[in-house]
């Protein structure tokens, strides 16, 4: 499982954002107004790129603009390949990409400063504790708010009425389609 990019803990009465190594120090405590009350927040960031139609029109543009020099390079680099020498074209030609980015978060509100410091108390391990806690915390949510667990594959899921598979105890029709071909 993918550990968090950035983890913040949020003080609760004033709002300080505070990092692993600043709540460990503090034992759990606000080191501003030793609050005992936390937002965990634990956020991860995707980037790629892709390329889009006005990159690509970008692109054109910029080859017809070089599209003279080029026409003047070449003669030049084809006497200097038949008499020997070294010459190389100062330029690249390259499409342009546009840079996506995409972040999601859990996040968990009015956890106690002893349950922080138990999540910071060893430096090494305090994304899979926190990773977990909140994975627990996100169950506990989800129990709360009515959830039941598949009888398939024993994921927690809400049932919906109008959709009978989950009235049924299924969280989807794979699951309750597998069920009826199991033995």
């Amino acid at each position: 499982m993918r550990y968090p990019d950035k983890i913040e803990f949020i003080c609760e009465k004033c709002q300080l954002t505070s990092g692993a190594n600043q709540v460990r120090k503090g034992l759990g405590r606000c080191s501003r107004c030793l609050g005992e009350s936390w937002t965990i927040n634990a956020s991860w960031t995707d980037t790629w790129s892709e390329t889009t139609a006005g990159d690509v029109l970008k692109s054109v543009f910029a080859t017809l603009l070089l599209l003279p020099i080029m026409l003047l390079a070449v003669p030049i680099f084809l006497l200097s390949a038949l008499f020997g020498g070294d010459f190389s074209l100062p330029f690249g030609l390259s499409i342009f990409k546009t840079k996506r980015k995409s972040t999601n978060q859990r996040t968990a509100e009015g956890v106690s400063s002893e349950t922080v410091r138990n999540l910071t108390l060893e430096p090494s391990s305090v994304e899979s504790r926190v990773l977990s806690y909140l994975s627990l915390r996100e169950q506990q949510d989800l129990s709360d708010s009515g959830a039941q667990t598949c009888q398939e594959c024993g994921s927690l899921y809400v049932p919906v009425r109008e959709k009978s598979w989950t009235m049924a105890g299924y969280c989807s029709k794979a699951c309750a389609a597998n069920s009826q071909t199991s033995p």
